[in-house]
């Protein structure tokens, strides 16, 4: 279940950065995975260049924050996340 969101041109704001990384230390403070949901209109650019460079440094800050918070964060997918689920039944 996705439980942390960055959906920048859908909900705009300035501090988006702030609050996806509030939703990821609520994530791991429960124990749980944060996995994030955006979806491709944010970094597409055939409609809006400007749109997509804006959303693709926001990504880039929000990596940036992620790793400088959780230096051992680990980056999978979502099969990934499965597998490593699935091997802890």
């Amino acid at each position: 279940m996705r439980n942390v969101f960055f959906e920048p041109t859908l909900y705009p704001s300035d501090d988006l950065i702030k609050k996806t990384i509030w939703r990821i230390e609520e994530a791991f403070k429960l124990n749980k995975p944060a996995i994030i949901c955006s979806h491709r209109l944010n970094f597409v650019g055939n409609m809006c260049k400007d749109n997509r460079d804006r959303n693709l440094a926001l990504l880039s800050e929000l990596l940036k924050a992620i790793s400088e918070q959780w230096p051992d964060v680990e980056y999978m997918s979502t099969m990934e996340l499965g597998k490593v689920m699935a091997d802890e039944l």
